[in-house]
């Protein structure tokens, strides 16, 4: 389960300014093993909170998850190069600064709040100020803009109806309309990317004991900054299972 769930402040960013003296001692030059060991000296909510900068600032799209791995040192990089900072790939006061500044900048913009699934249970962080409605439907919530540029499903199917493999097979099926770039199946969840009548999507699905519950986000080609930043927001964010609380 991602691992940002559990500490992301829905109002804005966890707060990175703490995180300097933990990486103070940190080496002035650092390749990616070194790097890797200082990112896990850090805590969970640390780690956390740098990755939903990284992907605020557009430098990392993947999931924490898989922890610090060689993607997660480049986004680093890439941050670093794109600043003029030294890219050494382990993050000093300066440059958490500039870090914060930046993803604290994005994220007050979204309005996130967490919605539950009225079937599954399951939770999604979904950026309502960037959406003009919210609709119920047989499957979950639609959330639209009123010029069509974005939108995102927070859909449950019962096992009875559909399941995860006919899902899998049914989501990631190239037709007419819809181009699969990319799937991937894991044994709790699957992905897929591409593009659906002109407009790009990110679809993330996760087996659950008696239903498959998840998301859909697509965006148009104007949104695509934003739509790739979104889609990783929401994989790193998403509840399955249900929680207390």
């Amino acid at each position: 389960m991602p691992l940002t769930v559990t500490v992301f402040k829905a109002s804005a960013l966890v707060v990175l300014a703490t995180l300097a003296m933990a990486l103070a001692a940190s080496p002035a030059r650092a390749d990616y093993a070194s790097a890797k060991r200082v990112f896990e000296t850090l805590s969970g909510e640390t780690q956390t909170a740098i990755t939903l900068a990284l992907i605020a600032t557009g430098d990392f799209d993947g999931v924490i998850d898989f922890g610090f791995t060689r993607r997660f040192y480049k986004s680093i990089v890439s941050f670093e190069r794109g600043e003029n900072l030294d890219p050494d790939g382990i993050l000093n006061d300066r440059e958490l600064r500039r870090l914060e500044t930046i993803a604290n900048a994005f994220y007050q913009t979204l309005g996130n709040a967490y919605y539950t699934h009225p079937v599954s249970g399951a939770k999604l962080l979904v950026p309502r100020s960037l959406f003009d409605t919210e609709e119920s439907t047989a499957e979950g919530i639609i959330f639209s803009r009123s010029d069509q540029k974005l939108s995102l499903s927070f859909v449950a199917f019962p096992l009875a109806q559909k399941s995860f493999g006919e899902l899998y097979a049914t989501l990631t099926a190239g037709t007419a309309d819809r181009k699969v770039g990319y799937k991937r199946r894991f044994k709790s969840h699957f992905v897929a990317t591409g593009t659906f009548r002109g407009r790009k999507f990110y679809t993330w699905i996760n087996r659950l004991p008696d239903s498959s519950t998840g998301f859909t986000i697509s965006w148009s080609a104007d949104w695509d900054e934003t739509g790739r930043k979104i889609s990783a927001l929401l994989a790193n964010s998403f509840l399955a299972a249900p929680t207390k609380g």
